[in-house]
């Protein structure tokens, strides 16, 4: 089902629309997020995620928690192959202390999660690590505060391999190039795209 979002409620329209046979939704989120096609995102708890365009880090929209209550709910999920280093913007609107963003990486919450009135802010993770890695932005409420209208956003959202990954891809070169310091060449190695 795709989520979209009324420009004046920031609350989520339901529409039931498949796409190749596929739930549109798993594009749709990559979409907010500014992720490749084929980075599926996933979204659960006690209300799914969507795409709104009332706001955006980057090209006018976002992936928005959705409408939670007291001691409830939000998640989105990906997974990105490791080594490499992970990087995205968010931001939250709720009460401070009592809804919160938490960002974490193989079930393993990162301090400190995001909370109250915030800018948007770059968040940027090394995962030295090879294989699987479970990435989940998770909005939650405390049972103390339960203020309509509070949400979190997440946009600009990047997987950057590790170099020894790149030097595997078939699209990049390696190359040289000669400075004189002391009057002795030196090569410095860079990587490039592969010319067609």
């Amino acid at each position: 089902a795709v989520k979209e979002m009324s420009q004046v409620s920031r609350q989520p329209v339901k529409q039931d629309l498949l796409l190749c046979g596929q739930d549109f939704e798993v594009l749709w989120l990559a979409s907010a997020v500014d992720a490749p096609a084929d980075q599926v995102f996933d979204t659960g708890g006690d209300a799914d995620w969507f795409r709104q365009t009332s706001e955006g880090y980057s090209d006018g929209d976002a992936a928005q928690s959705g409408p939670i209550g007291p001691n409830e709910k939000s998640s989105m999920s990906t997974t990105v192959s490791g080594p490499g280093t992970v990087r995205f913007q968010w931001r939250t609107s709720s009460e401070m202390g009592h809804g919160k963003l938490v960002f974490s990486i193989d079930g393993s919450p990162l301090e400190p999660a995001l909370s109250g009135n915030t800018p948007w802010e770059v968040q940027e993770v090394n995962i030295p690590q090879a294989g699987v890695h479970a990435l989940e932005w998770t909005y939650v409420k405390d049972g103390a505060w339960s203020a309509e209208g509070e949400w979190a956003l997440v946009d600009a959202f990047e997987w950057i391999p590790a170099l020894a990954e790149a030097v595997d891809n078939p699209e990049l070169v390696f190359t040289t190039s000669y400075a004189r310091l002391g009057g002795e060449p030196n090569g410095v190695p860079w990587l490039k795209e592969k010319e067609s």
